[in-house]
């Protein structure tokens, strides 16, 4: 299993995912701080996947 480690800006985040989409990573974890951006990365994601006519399943926990 390939295992990357990637410290980027936030908008230059689904960018980089794509590009490790087609790097063939099948498992990537999006971990960042508080504010950092990740549910909007994940609402683009998912708007393109449903552009595309593409099924998607977006998990998160929430600690409460």
């Amino acid at each position: 299993m390939k295992t990357i480690v990637s410290l980027i800006a936030p908008t230059y985040l689904v960018g980089d995912l794509y590009g490790k989409i087609r790097a063939g990573f099948k498992r990537i974890l999006i971990f960042a701080p508080t504010g950092a951006g990740k549910t909007l990365v994940g609402s683009q994601v998912l708007s393109d996947a449903q552009s595309k006519g593409r099924k998607s399943l977006f998990l998160f926990y929430r600690h409460s």
